[in-house]
């Protein structure tokens, strides 16, 4: 039986707040808006923050390359998740941003 590799749940939320502030301040002096979630849906397939307005980001390609600039520094705290595919989702007036972790994280725990 294959090991179970984890993540704690509360470094790789504080790892991500810290990359996702980042990245966003990089767009054009934006700050991460405070209505922004993140988390882990559904369970632990997508990790990513949400934006409710999508005016924060206008281009499906801002999207992206903000996504692939907050997996950046998540990975750079949390090495495990460099093998991460980032990808950004726009529908129903929503954004989120985030990527898949790598198919060796099988949990995500506190």
């Amino acid at each position: 039986m294959a090991d179970v590799n984890s993540l704690s749940a509360k470094q790789l939320t504080d790892a991500a707040k810290r990359s996702a502030a980042k990245a966003f301040e990089a767009h054009k002096g934006l700050k991460l808006p405070p209505g922004a979630t993140i988390g882990f849906v559904p369970p632990y397939h997508w990790i990513g923050l949400i934006l409710r307005e999508e005016a924060q980001l206008e281009k499906i390609a801002d999207a992206k390359k903000t996504a692939a600039e907050v997996h950046a520094g998540i990975a750079a705290s949390i090495p495990s998740l460099k093998g991460g595919s980032p990808g950004a989702i726009i529908h129903g007036g929503h954004i989120t941003i985030g990527f898949l972790p790598p198919r060796e994280i099988d949990v995500i725990a506190e």
